[in-house]
């Protein structure tokens, strides 16, 4: 039988250890308002005047904003129905990205969700040329067989239908 648990925990702890632990979090808070600083300002800066320190986050955050209009323009220009092989499972891997790293952001959200519908109605049509793909090698397979065998010497062709 489980033991019941409780709302609350006491932990006994020397007061040096403690205070390292305050210093640590301390620490941590402001590597986190420095990090959403260098966030605000790479968004409000120009991709074409990288940061002088070469700072990893800003660089990220300049490729991300480098690469979002040609992700976009290519799910606006290249249908789907009409390109094949849409990387669509990249496109899936874009829009989590963008969930989790911009969680915050309502366009950023918004285009997360527009990646998935345009990701979804590619890989349909993938599945669909390679169904249409497969039934026709077996259709062409069978005749192959048909015609080795020697069941059928002709070939019938409707010259009704003009394609």
């Amino acid at each position: 039988m489980p033991m019941p648990v409780s709302d609350s925990a006491t932990i006994t702890m020397p007061i040096k250890d403690f205070r390292a632990a305050e210093a640590e979090i301390d620490s941590l808070r402001d590597a986190i308002l420095q990090m959403r600083k260098r966030g605000r300002s790479a968004s409000t800066t120009s991709t074409e005047n990288p940061s002088a320190d070469g700072d990893p986050a800003w660089d990220t955050k300049a490729l991300i904003d480098s690469a979002l209009p040609i992700i976009q323009f290519a799910v606006g220009h290249l249908d789907p129905a009409t390109v094949r092989n849409w990387p669509h499972v990249n496109l899936v891997a874009v829009a989590n990205l963008i969930d989790r790293l911009c969680p915050d952001d309502a366009n950023l959200r918004s285009l997360a969700i527009e990646f998935r519908t345009f990701s979804n109605e590619a890989a349909r049509l993938d599945r669909f040329r390679a169904d249409r793909y497969e039934a026709a090698a077996a259709t062409i397979a069978s005749a192959t067989v048909q015609l080795s065998d020697g069941q059928n010497d002709s070939v019938e062709v409707d010259s009704s239908d003009p394609a």
